[in-house]
């Protein structure tokens, strides 16, 4: 069943076939025993009655008053007889009725009890799993045990934990990353300002230069921080439009050529023809370029870098190669 719904009717309507079959059994059962044992005692009492009025009957004529006066008696005694049978036999079938309702409700009780556990068994797991979760425990799962709604939100839970601890761990890599970029440059601005500063470095148009590039080293760092803060928040606005995929390139390999140049390095761009045009944000996707072929050149010493676009049906890749 893949419907909480039809599990939870299913589970009611077995409660209660169960309790309409064991109080239709535990009444039978009763009311068979008791009739048969109404109708004995009733045959008993036919019996007993007979037989002295055939000895009545052999005695003298003149008792014959007497006889019918004791018959007439004897035939009240067994009605009076016959009435408290029939009382002692309601009774006892609205007694076995009685107890056959509690017996079922005992039965249905039990019943649903253990229908219930069966069915909170998974939203306890996504309890405790969501309180692991809050307690720190990144990535938690848990069972998948059906494919009705309760298995659909543990299989939902189980991606949202995984995709969450992804995220934390990319996160804090990327914090560690930042972290070390910013460091560099400041390591190196402090290092020539103390040695300004105690006189041992000589305050030369070079050596300005340097603070220079590093200062606007940070200024991009702090710039791609606010970029991803942005992103992150969901409040980086994209202005899309048509471009080739050529162009971008070229764009990209006419920033570095000459720091490519510097480096003893070959930038060549590489396209498939024909490409289609597409549509993106020019400005962000140039950020995206100019951050991957600056990360090449700083940890490329020699060969080359291809900055390369392709087509697959409808979609374009984007390639920087060291």
């Amino acid at each position: 069943m893949r419907s909480l719904s039809t599990k939870l009717t299913f589970a009611f309507l077995l409660i209660g076939i169960l309790g309409v079959a064991l109080v239709t059994g535990l009444t039978a059962a009763s009311t068979r025993f008791e009739f048969d044992r109404f109708v004995t005692t009733e045959r008993r009492g036919d019996r007993d009655g007979r037989g002295e009025r055939d000895e009545r009957r052999e005695q003298i004529e003149p008792e014959i008053v007497q006889e019918t006066e004791g018959n007439n008696g004897r035939f009240d005694t067994n009605e009076d007889n016959r009435s408290s049978s029939e009382h002692l036999f309601l009774f006892n079938v609205l007694r076995a009725s009685v107890l056959s309702g509690v017996g079922a409700i005992i039965a249905a009780l039990l019943g649903g009890v253990l229908l219930s556990r069966g069915l909170t068994r998974p939203l306890r797991a996504l309890t405790d799993a969501t309180q692991r979760m809050a307690d720190g425990e990144l990535g938690t799962q848990v069972k998948v045990s059906s494919r009705d709604e309760i298995g659909r939100l543990a299989n939902a839970f189980n991606h949202m934990s995984h995709d969450l601890a992804q995220a934390t761990h990319k996160r804090q890599q990327m914090t560690a990353d930042m972290a070390h970029d910013l460091r560099t440059p400041l390591t190196i601005l402090r290092g020539y300002m103390e040695g300004i500063k105690d006189g041992s470095v000589a305050n030369s148009p070079q050596i300005v230069n340097i603070m220079y590039d590093e200062v606007l080293h940070l200024e991009h760092l702090v710039k791609d921080l606010r970029t991803l803060s942005l992103a992150d928040a969901g409040e980086l606005t994209l202005h899309k439009q048509k471009i080739h995929p050529r162009v971008l390139l070229e764009r990209t390999g006419l920033a570095y050529v000459v720091q490519a140049e510097q480096k003893g390095l070959e930038l060549r761009i590489e396209t498939a023809d024909p490409l289609p045009q597409i549509e993106v944000d020019v400005e962000r996707m140039t950020q995206v370029l100019y951050n991957l072929v600056s990360n090449a050149l700083r940890f490329t010493d020699q060969g080359e870098i291809v900055l390369s676009a392709t087509a697959v049906k409808s979609q374009v890749t984007l390639q920087v190669r060291d």
